[in-house]
C-alpha cells in the first residue's frame, strides 16, 4: 500500500507513474490531485482497482493503465468529469470485464487503446468510440470486432491486434 506519513501527495503534483510494483495492493485516493495531468499505472499485479478520487483529477490529459492482471473493474469510476482527457489506454488487464462509465462524453479524447481483457468474455465490454484513433487488442475467444466501431463518424485510424478468433471483418 502506498500510504503513511512518508508519502505526501501535494496538490501541485502533475505526473504520477507507478510501474513494476507487483505486490502493491492499493494506491491512496487521488481526491486532492487537481493538477495531475498524467497518470500511468503499469505492471502492478496486486491492484484489483484503480484509486478512488479519479473524478477529481479534472486536469488529467493522459490515463494509462497497463499490465494490471488482477484489476477486476473500472465500472465504479465515471470518467465524464475528465473533460481534458485526450489519451486513454486500458490494456492487458486479464480479469477486467467492465470499462468505466462516461467514455462517450469525453469530447477531447483523441486516442483510445483497449484490451485484451478477461479471456472468457465473448465480446468486448460495452463502450462508445469518442476518439479519432482507436487501438483494439483482442483475445482468442473473440470472433468479431466490437459493434461500436461501425457507428463512429469521427474515427480516422483503427488498429486491431491479436484477434486470433476473428472470422470476418
Amino acid at each position: 500500500t502506498l500510504s503513511g506519513p512518508g508519502l505526501p501527495t501535494p496538490a501541485s503534483l502533475e505526473e504520477m507513474s507507478i510501474w513494476n510494483c507487483p505486490n502493491l495492493e492499493a494506491i491512496p485516493s487521488l481526491d486532492n490531485l487537481t493538477s495531475l495531468t498524467e497518470l500511468d499505472i503499469s505492471s502492478c499485479d496486486g491492484l484489483t482497482s484503480i484509486p478512488s478520487g479519479l473524478a477529481s483529477c479534472t486536469a488529467l490529459t493522459r490515463l494509462h493503465v497497463n499490465g494490471c492482471h488482477n484489476l477486476i473493474s473500472l465500472s465504479d469510476h465515471n470518467l465524464s468529469s475528465l473533460q481534458s482527457l485526450s489519451y486513454l489506454c486500458i490494456s492487458k488487464c486479464g480479469k477486467l470485464q467492465y470499462l468505466p462509465k462516461g467514455l462517450h462524453s469525453l469530447s477531447r479524447l483523441e486516442k483510445l487503446s483497449l484490451g485484451p481483457f478477461y479471456e472468457e468474455l465473448d465480446s468486448f465490454p460495452d463502450f462508445q468510440v469518442p476518439s479519432n484513433e482507436l487501438r483494439l487488442y483482442g483475445w482468442p475467444k473473440l470472433k468479431s470486432l466490437p459493434q461500436q466501431i461501425q457507428h463512429s463518424a469521427s474515427l480516422t485510424m483503427l488498429e486491431i491486434w491479436k484477434f486470433d478468433g476473428l472470422e470476418a471483418l
